[in-house]
């Protein structure tokens, strides 16, 4: 009987021992955090790249375990020495149970093909378009601002936390850089004041050279000169107006008129190749404060002239002042 008494009271100690480590692991579950992964859609420009960067060293400084998953195709605007003065990306794979952030991208359609879309946590996002999606889909987890640089909005939220002083050195340059990109260097119309205020104060704690826009702005154009083609293939973007889709390549350059000039047959090959015949190609000329715009399309001229206040003389047109294509198509929607 006492051997009985004295296995029975270990089992009964072993169940309670299991019993308790089992509640035990529950309830570290239920508190456990679980990763964040910043993505955006298939391409990255130097707006992506920034806010990528910078959120995840934010999170990072919040003890948040972040990281990123963004595409390694570069587009244009980040040229290469952009990428190879920075430590590299993030070799990570998207989980089921990953927690969701999208930065300067909310179209649906776009986004990373690896996202579970009902895991999205959050976007931060400056493109003022699909909030019947974000409704339906995140509710009050987007913050979307009619802003210039989506950096902008991930600047602001460090500032907010008081983690502007303990940002790394690369978070600071790739916002400020990407500020200066996103505005043409604050000529684009409806550059916001927060873009400016943003923009100056990063300037005063960045170690880059004065001549930092010179730099950058070169750097993207040996990059659009070495890989026109995929530039303008990759620059794409399809406005749909409902009864007739429009396409529209954008290249903005510090000087436009020469490249557009230069590559007008590989332009007007990659417009002809793509099939609607509804399709413009845009240039803001930064240095020039004007776009230079190619389009056979009757109908693109038409609908550009109502909007741009205008006329064509032919098929290409020199606007009188600088149009971004978000610009053109905020006002065409």
């Amino acid at each position: 009987g006492e051997y009985f008494h004295h296995n029975r009271f270990n089992i009964e100690l072993s169940s309670w021992m299991f019993i308790s480590l089992l509640w035990y692991y529950q309830i570290y579950k239920c508190f456990e955090k679980m990763r964040k992964v910043i993505t955006a859609g298939n391409k990255t420009d130097i707006d992506v790249l920034a806010c990528a960067v910078a959120y995840k060293n934010i999170l990072n400084l919040l003890w948040e375990d972040a990281v990123i998953s963004v595409s390694n195709e570069f587009g244009w605007t980040v040229p290469k020495f952009i990428f190879e003065r920075w430590f590299g990306l993030d070799k990570v794979n998207i989980e089921n149970d990953d927690e969701i952030i999208i930065v300067d991208l909310s179209h649906p359609d776009y986004i990373n093909k690896n996202v579970n879309q009902d895991n999205i946590i959050e976007i931060r996002d400056h493109h003022p378009w699909f909030e019947n999606y974000r409704k339906e889909k995140i509710w009050n987890k987007s913050i979307i601002e009619p802003i210039w640089a989506c950096a902008t909005l991930i600047y602001e939220q460090a500032k907010k936390l008081g983690l502007v002083a303990k940002l790394e050195k690369y978070s600071i340059d790739l916002l400020m850089t990407a500020i200066l990109s996103n505005t043409l260097n604050f000529k684009a119309q409806i550059t916001k004041e927060r873009d400016i205020l943003a923009y100056d104060e990063l300037r005063k704690i960045s170690t880059l050279p004065t001549n930092w826009t010179e730099i950058y702005f070169r750097g993207v154009w040996k990059n659009l000169v070495e890989n026109s083609k995929e530039a303008l293939i990759n620059d794409t973007k399809i406005l749909e107006l409902g009864w007739k889709p429009v396409v529209i390549w954008q290249i903005e350059l510090r000087e436009s008129r020469d490249f557009m000039i230069e590559n007008k047959e590989l332009i007007e090959d990659i417009m002809t190749a793509y099939g609607n015949k509804n399709r413009v190609y845009t240039s803001p000329s930064i240095s020039e404060w004007v776009n230079y715009i190619f389009t056979k399309s009757d109908f693109v001229k038409k609908l550009f002239s109502e909007i741009l206040w205008t006329k064509f003389d032919g098929d290409i047109w020199t606007t009188d002042k600088l149009w971004l294509r978000k610009e053109i198509w905020k006002d065409l929607m």
